[in-house]
């Protein structure tokens, strides 16, 4: 009987430890299920602009831009936002370049240099209703010519 106990508790062990480990984790916030609400979500994505709109989003979307490198790039934002807030990161491949989040309407441009090709946009809506438009306008830096 004591010998069957010990092979239990010993095939047993793996799991109690996976479980304690996972309760830490949720427990400090590393480990959570993020539920995505879109209803009504539309979006347009083409190399020079992104168009969404949404009756309804709540949740974390991302969108990729490729640009050449050393470039000079205009981003120019219109964000309409009837409730709920709407927070904006655009970001390069390695650091972020820009954040903002927005409780009403809004609109305004930035100017950046391209370091490197890839680029993304991080839309994440906090159960927000109205939608976003983003266009780009580049110039490439002619090598040689001041």
């Amino acid at each position: 009987m004591r010998n069957h106990f010990i092979t239990y508790v010993s095939e047993a062990a793996p799991f109690a430890v996976i479980g304690l480990i996972g309760f830490f984790l949720w427990k400090t916030g590393r480990l959570r299920v993020r539920t995505v609400t879109k209803i009504r979500y539309v979006y347009k994505q083409s190399f020079e602009h992104l168009r969404i709109s949404y009756k309804r989003f709540h949740g974390v979307d991302e969108y990729s831009f490729y640009f050449s490198k050393g470039s000079t790039l205009t981003l120019a934002y219109k964000v309409k936002v009837e409730e709920g807030e709407l927070h904006l990161k655009w970001r390069g491949r390695t650091s972020p370049i820009w954040s903002r989040t927005f409780t009403k309407d809004e609109e305004g441009t930035i100017v950046f240099t391209a370091e490197h090709r890839l680029h993304s946009l991080i839309v994440e809506g906090n159960q927000t209703k109205g939608g976003c438009r983003i266009d780009f306008a580049h110039q490439r830096e002619k090598a040689g010519i001041l």
